[in-house]
């Protein structure tokens, strides 16, 4: 008898988890997407693209910007200037 209520709760909490997994990957697809047609519109379509853009939406959901990407690639006096003002001001 324990079995099956051990059973019945793990296959409860199976089948939450993959509706949320679900929902998460439509949040992150939507999102993605929406994301990379306003930043680059004119860029052609492809598979690899495609991965590019559902990787970006994924990270950026753990806090990884790709503000390079995003902003443009700086050069490394722009990174080193930044970079000393962000030193001086926490002095």
């Amino acid at each position: 008898m324990y079995y099956n209520k051990f059973a019945y709760f793990a296959l409860f909490q199976i089948k939450d988890l993959l509706s949320f997994g679900i929902i998460l990957v439509v949040v992150t697809t939507a999102f993605g997407l929406a994301q990379q047609a306003i930043m680059f519109p004119n860029e052609p379509s492809s598979a690899a693209l495609i991965f590019e853009t559902l990787k970006i939406a994924y990270y950026q959901m753990y806090g990884e910007l790709f503000l390079d990407d995003i902003e443009g690639n700086s050069s490394f006096f722009i990174s080193f200037l930044a970079a000393v003002f962000e030193l001086r001001r926490s002095e």
